[in-house]
């Protein structure tokens, strides 16, 4: 079974504050170009974490979990010939419900070792974001660098710079689909003027 994941950072990870995190812990850890390969004592198989620009990268294989996955499918194509094809199905989708929840339970536990070696000055946690940036999440029609209003509307908040995306068309308030019936009434006792 393959578990991976990626943490976002508000900052490029350095390898060397991650290493000191690593010895801190107590963790075994190995380098290897842009890797690092370790050991947790909660978690017992290998986890490799790739550093990004942007996050840390993390996975593992769990060689056993894999093994016992094979060894029930191979069970259930041995039994193929004595029980019926709906008891087959049964025990198919009872197993990947079974294995599906055994690899949710991993991949979290997985999440909680890697965070616990990741410094925490590189995880944006929302309780750390600026009143701007608050108010950015709750209403996009504000600037989430310098809080400025209707900045949907532009490629680059004209106040600050900050590049916003592609923006919005802005919305007409004339309704140019509505029905407008006009009645003429000709009366024939007046003479025309012209």
């Amino acid at each position: 079974m393959i578990l991976g994941g990626f943490i976002p950072t508000n900052q490029q990870p350095m390898l060397e504050k991650i290493i000191d995190m690593c010895s801190k812990a107590g963790v075994e850890f190995f380098i290897k170009n842009n890797h690092i390969d370790f050991f947790s004592p909660d978690f017992q198989h290998k986890i490799i974490l790739t550093l990004y620009s942007n996050g840390i990268g993390y996975r593992t294989i769990m060689w056993d979990m894999m093994a016992y996955f094979f060894a029930f499918c191979s069970m259930l194509v041995f039994m193929t010939q004595t029980i019926g094809w709906r008891m087959l199905m049964f025990l198919t989708l009872l197993s990947l419900l079974f294995f599906f929840g055994v690899k949710i339970k991993n991949d979290k536990k997985l999440r909680r070792v890697v965070l616990s070696i990741t410094p925490q000055e590189y995880i944006f946690l929302p309780e750390m974001a600026t009143h701007e940036h608050l108010r950015w999440m709750h209403d996009s029609s504000y600037c989430p660098g310098c809080g400025r209003q209707y900045v949907q509307y532009f490629e680059k908040c004209p106040e600050c710079g900050l590049a916003l995306g592609k923006p919005q068309k802005p919305i007409s308030t004339v309704n140019s689909t509505i029905d407008i019936k006009i009645d003429y009434y000709f009366n024939s006792n007046e003479k025309n003027s012209c």
